[in-house]
C-alpha cells in the first residue's frame, strides 16, 4: 500500500502488466487512434470544403490573390494527405493486433473467458456492455478476464505477446 499524495488514503500498487496484457491493451488503443485520425481527417477536409467553392473566373473586387486561397487549399490537402498515411500505418498496426487477440483467444480451452477476451479487445466493449450480452455479473466478467489472461500465460504466450508487441512498435 502506499500513500497517495501524502495524504491518508491508501491505495495499492499496480503489478505491471504482463506481455499479453499489454498486447491485448493495445489493440484497443489502436482502434482508437484509428477512430480519432479518421475524425481529423474529416474535420480537415470539411474545413476546407469552402475554399473549393469559390469561382475563380469572376473579377476580383478586393486585393487578395489567387495564390492565398490555392495556398490555403494546398495546405489542407497536404494536411489530408500526412493524416492518411499515418491512417495507414496504425491500420496495419491495428490489423495485426487484432489478429493477435484472436489467436490468443483460441488458445483458450473454454468459451465464456474467450468470449470476454474477443469482446473486450477486439470489438473494444465496455465490461458493463459484456456483461449485459453475455448475461454474467459484471463481476464474473472479470473474473472470467483474469482467469484467460492467467491460462495464456501459463500457456507461453507471454513470448509471443513481447514479439508482436516489439514488431508494433516497429512499424
Amino acid at each position: 500500500m502506499q500513500r497517495v499524495n501524502g495524504g491518508s488514503i491508501l491505495c495499492r500498487k499496480r503489478k505491471p502488466l504482463s506481455n499479453v496484457e499489454e498486447l491485448l491493451r493495445k489493440a484497443c488503443t489502436l482502434d482508437l487512434v484509428v477512430k480519432e485520425i479518421k475524425d481529423a481527417i474529416n474535420i480537415t477536409k470539411a474545413s476546407s470544403g469552402g475554399l473549393k467553392g469559390i469561382d475563380y473566373s469572376k473579377s476580383k473586387v478586393d486585393t487578395s490573390t489567387k495564390a492565398d486561397i490555392c495556398d490555403s487549399i494546398l495546405a489542407t490537402q497536404a494536411q489530408v494527405d500526412r493524416l492518411t498515411i499515418k491512417l495507414q500505418k496504425n491500420l496495419v498496426k491495428l490489423t495485426e493486433a487484432r489478429e493477435a487477440v484472436l489467436e490468443m483467444a483460441e488458445m483458450l480451452p473454454d468459451n465464456a473467458p474467450k468470449a470476454v477476451i474477443i469482446a473486450r479487445y477486439f470489438n473494444c466493449k465496455t465490461w458493463e456492455t459484456i456483461a449485459k450480452e453475455t448475461q454474467y455479473s459484471y463481476d464474473s466478467v472479470h473474473r472470467l478476464h483474469r482467469v484467460a489472461i492467467e491460462t495464456l500465460i501459463k500457456q507461453g504466450a507471454e513470448d509471443r505477446a513481447k514479439a508482436i508487441l516489439e514488431r508494433l512498435r516497429g512499424i
